[in-house]
């Protein structure tokens, strides 16, 4: 049997031991598993010894009014108690609006930082000679006067 405490298993099966809900065939795998690993057997010992208090120890009595006492307390509080649950609430919002604002100012994973700028292709000057002609004279036609029509109206 490979050691609950080593293998990193929960030690669940160690407390079903101690409790004596394991089956007999696993309980006496345990046993012989007891006899050779320290540390599964301070486990056992120690909750040997948590259970044996917990026999001891006895509940502070409740007294016969604690009903009546408890809804006088809820009627009193009203609608306060559930302050509580705000209380938390609003720094936890703020520190999840705070991280949104930096996801949404850094942006996605893996982009650059800079821009990116596409590498220019050549360059076609008659075009470029073109385009120029085209601006100057929409310029002339935006300047210059507007004339009127048969309706009077200016165009």
């Amino acid at each position: 049997m490979e050691c609950p405490a080593r293998v990193g298993e929960n030690p669940q099966v160690l407390i079903d031991y101690c409790a004596g809900a394991v089956p007999a065939d696993v309980a006496a795998e345990l046993e012989r598993h007891l006899e050779q690993c320290p540390l599964c057997r301070e486990f056992c010992r120690a909750q040997a010894r948590v259970w044996s208090e917990l026999d001891i120890w006895e509940p502070a009595a409740v007294s016969a009014s604690f009903d009546a006492c408890l809804r006088e307390r809820l009627a009193q509080d009203g609608g306060r108690r559930w302050k509580w649950i705000w209380k938390p609430a609003i720094p936890l919002a703020a520190v999840a609006a705070a991280i949104l604002v930096v996801a949404l100012w850094r942006g996605p994973a893996g982009a650059p930082a800079s821009p990116i700028t596409k590498k220019s292709e050549s360059v076609d000057v008659e075009q470029v000679e073109k385009a120029l002609e085209d601006i100057d004279m929409l310029k002339q036609l935006y300047l210059a006067p507007r004339a009127e029509t048969d309706s009077g109206e200016k165009l």
